[in-house]
């Protein structure tokens, strides 16, 4: 059954606004949150759910996949973006219309680079990978698309949390893996 939330509708009707949360809590991967009403939801009320529903990771879409955003035709170089703790793919390597893996695909300088950026669940209070589990699939991912043979350089790039997703990708790599796979890694910057 619906949670409800006091609030006024517009005009004179008195009502209650309905959440909805479908999915399994807590950890069901379309968790959603819908509001309703009978007339338009004030604006506080409006940001209060956002909000509410970013810190507790309702209603956010599916983590999409890690994946090639810049796929330069004979490319022998990778540069490999790692977002942060509540950050994302897109969201942390971007702002407006400005997006990192764009600006190195206008770059003459990066002629011969791809660039690929590393994307998994993070939120503030549901339970999401911890860093090594996300180091471990994320190298398991690199290696079954043939990321890591493909490329002669790889160059990572990584922000806060990501920088030690990072770091425990290249021991996994270096300690349990094929070390020689670690020699294509040439920069790490987080």
């Amino acid at each position: 059954a619906p949670a409800s939330v006091p609030g006024e509708a517009r005009g004179r009707e008195r009502g209650m606004f309905h959440l909805t949360v479908g999915g399994t809590l807590p950890y069901g991967p379309q968790q959603r949150v819908e509001l309703r009403s009978g007339g338009k939801l004030p604006e506080l009320l409006n940001r209060v759910v956002s909000f509410v529903q970013s810190f507790f990771g309702f209603g956010s879409e599916p983590v999409s996949p890690s994946r090639i955003v810049v796929d330069q035709n004979g490319a022998t170089k990778l540069i490999v973006l790692v977002h942060g703790i509540f950050g994302s793919g897109t969201g942390t390597w971007g702002s407006g219309d400005t997006y990192w893996p764009y600006l190195v695909e206008s770059d003459p300088r990066f002629r011969g680079y791809d660039v690929y950026t590393v994307n998994y669940l993070s939120t503030k209070l549901r339970r999401s990978a911890n860093i090594h589990e996300v180091a471990r699939n994320e190298l398991q991912r690199m290696k079954d698309t043939g990321l890591l043979k493909k490329y002669s350089e790889i160059h990572i790039i990584a922000h806060s949390m990501g920088g030690l997703v990072s770091k425990s990708m290249l021991t996994r790599l270096a300690r349990d893996e094929d070390p020689n796979l670690l020699t294509r890694f040439h920069s790490v910057i987080f």
